[in-house]
């Protein structure tokens, strides 16, 4: 990073670019196999990721929270919610004022899950996002290798175009 600033501001365009292309990549692929080595105990576990992509599907774009990140969990809610509507599992709903609680049965396991009120949640300055984020990113990777095993057990294909989510049965 500190090389790309000093290029940057020596007006390098061609080092400080191909530095920003070297940027180093991490992928969270191993260490979910390495957590949840069957794929019960990831449903076992899914309480949490559920509620915090369903809170980061509902929050605003702000500096704090990368809009790739909302678009991508709100993509996976979605996406899960379908294959509940397609399954069948949905067991139990109540309202409260914390938002909706769902329970599923997944392959004998319940899910119980919060998903805020539709309105925008305001932005409090003493939530720390750093480490909320980690987590969304960890839960975002167990979050859709839950998806393509639960689609492909019910022989359900995810078109994505931009926006458009297209689920054929």
């Amino acid at each position: 990073m500190r090389k790309m600033r000093k290029a940057w501001s020596r007006n390098d365009k061609q080092k400080s670019r191909k530095l920003c292309t070297q940027k180093p990549f991490y992928k969270l692929d191993h260490i979910v196999r390495e957590r949840y080595p069957t794929f019960v105990n990831a449903l076992r576990d899914l309480d949490d990721p559920l509620t915090l992509c369903f809170l980061f599907s509902k929050l605003p774009a702000i500096h704090r929270t990368p809009l790739a990140t909302i678009e991508m969990c709100r993509r996976l809610t979605i996406e899960f919610m379908h294959y509940v509507i397609e399954a069948n599992a949905l067991r139990k709903v109540f309202i409260s004022i914390k938002g909706y609680y769902y329970q599923v049965e997944i392959m004998g396991q319940l899910i119980t899950w919060i998903a805020p009120h539709p309105f925008a949640p305001r932005n409090d300055t003493h939530i720390d996002f750093k480490i909320m984020k980690i987590f969304a990113e960890f839960y975002i990777t167990l979050l859709g290798f839950v998806n393509f095993r639960l689609y492909h057990s019910l022989n359900i294909h995810v078109f994505c175009y931009s926006y458009v989510i297209i689920i054929i049965i």
